[in-house]
């Protein structure tokens, strides 16, 4: 399979005009003077266009407007400082939402206020410690989420509660080298997680509350992530789940065609 790639010319060099599958489907690109993107268009294997985005800026080269594939339209707005403040929805001609952000005297995020004809109202509110580290997330619907830090700064409980639910929280406790190494609920009491690391550094195993544990395996060579190898407390392997690279796949005879750098096959049948 082919994939073309074309190219126009404008102020400040080459810019990329249209990509072609194998297909002959494409997608166009349209440029201002100053090399933003205005106009994506997608077409079939014609010369019609089936759909396109559109992308307008203001006076400081900020999208202040963008039109999607079915007609809705999204405006942005921005403070002073080129934070934004606001974006507006619009369905057709008739404004369907609105979502207001604020922000404290240092910059950070305060609040999130959404409005939305199609049920996305909500306020999220952030509060910060002295050194600016979220500290305190609440919102309608969503609770609350704390976090507390030791002397180092690291997070040392994050806790959350649903409206009418039982406050929940985790903690973590480190190594020597900052890593986490433990993962308790409820303060501590019920053990959920533990990680031990090689000596490259890389995580090699995860044990779970159960006894279960799951073990890393690594690319000698390369040392990325090649196999995740589930078993149980008794040392039983349950699953085995192999990652390859994109090289592993071509040679593999795929043709050449393109997948993720890090795809998960099926996993293989436990070894008993």
């Amino acid at each position: 399979m082919t994939t073309a790639y074309g190219y126009g010319r404008l102020q400040y060099g080459p810019q990329l005009s249209s990509v072609t599958d194998a297909l002959g489907q494409w997608i166009g690109y349209e440029f201002d003077a100053w090399g933003r993107m205005t106009q994506r268009s997608f077409y079939g294997d014609d010369a019609t266009a089936d759909a396109g985005e559109l992308y307008h800026y203001d006076a400081w080269g900020r999208v202040d407007s963008f039109t999607d594939c079915n007609g809705a339209k999204t405006e942005f707005a921005y403070d002073l400082l080129g934070k934004l403040t606001q974006k507006k929805y619009y369905t057709g001609q008739t404004q369907s939402g609105t979502v207001e952000y604020a922000y404290n005297s240092a910059g950070q995020l305060a609040s999130i206020v959404s409005d939305c004809t199609w049920g996305c109202s909500e306020q999220v509110h952030y509060s910060y410690d002295k050194l600016g580290r979220l500290q305190y997330r609440s919102g309608v619907g969503y609770g609350s989420i704390s976090f507390q830090r030791d002397a180092m700064g690291r997070t040392k409980t994050l806790s959350w509660m649903k409206e009418s639910e039982k406050q929940t929280s985790l903690s973590y406790s480190y190594d020597m080298a900052q890593r986490v190494v433990g993962v308790y609920q409820d303060n501590g009491v019920l053990p959920l997680a533990s990680y031990s690391f090689d000596a490259a550094g890389a995580v090699e195993t995860v044990m779970l509350e159960n006894g279960a544990y799951v073990e890393y395996e690594y690319d000698e060579t390369y040392g990325y992530l090649t196999a995740l190898r589930n078993k149980s407390a008794t040392g039983r392997s349950l699953r085995r789940s192999v990652f390859t690279t994109w090289t592993g796949w071509w040679a593999r005879g795929f043709g050449g065609q393109f997948v993720h750098p890090l795809r998960l096959r099926q996993p293989e049948p436990a070894d008993g």
